[in-house]
């Protein structure tokens, strides 16, 4: 009734030869080598009491840091050296609770999904403005089989509205380069939504 999946451990150590160009207000060329060590470990399990009803989880912890790189913004060097690495939480963790049961003698299935993600920064610099913080989702999704062949749907996806952020980026009111950042801008992810479908098998 209990099952667990063996830990999952992938060191992966990454040294240059990245390298940047670019010119200081003292028109001084700059080459920086950039590396990173990433460290993930992943765990899933599995607990089914009855043969009715089971629970899954799976858990990744992901360290992605920047080991050393210069960076820069509007041609000035900015050590950004040991900052998290864009697009890459430190945990990201996966829970279903599923139902399984039968009305007038056909089968249906009841789903819970919850998916958490911890903070994840979309550049270099750790900049707050463009740092997604950490959130829950919740989708419910149940299905019923209409006979052998056909299978009837439906979901509601994001349950409590969440509001969060695939990308974030930063952009400014000019061409010029050296010019102040300017707002975030954000692509946000869909809010509640329901969906409804039908499956059929030949």
């Amino acid at each position: 009734p209990y099952r667990v999946s063996p830990l999952r451990r992938r060191l992966e150590r990454r040294e240059g030869p990245t390298v940047n160009h670019f010119l200081s207000h003292q028109d001084q060329v700059c080459r920086v080598c950039c590396e990173h060590v990433r460290v993930d470990l992943e765990r899933r399990s599995t607990l089914q009491p009855v043969t009715t009803l089971s629970y899954q989880i799976g858990a990744t912890y992901l360290s992605a840091e920047y080991r050393e790189f210069i960076s820069s913004i509007g041609g000035k060097p900015v050590d950004v050296s040991g900052n998290q690495m864009p697009f890459a939480p430190d945990w990201d963790i996966n829970q279903r609770v599923t139902h399984t049961g039968l009305v007038n003698n056909k089968t249906y299935t009841l789903s819970v999904f919850h998916h958490f993600q911890s903070q994840t920064t979309f550049n270099q610099f750790e900049d707050h403005n463009v740092t997604q913080g950490a959130f829950h989702i919740l989708n419910l999704v149940g299905e019923l089989d209409i006979s052998a062949q056909w299978a009837l749907h439906m979901g509601i996806f994001n349950l409590t509205d969440e509001e969060y952020f695939r990308n974030i980026v930063t952009f400014t009111t000019t061409s010029i380069p050296a010019a102040p950042q300017g707002n975030a801008l954000g692509f946000t992810e869909p809010g509640r939504s329901w969906r409804i479908g039908s499956r059929m098998s030949f």
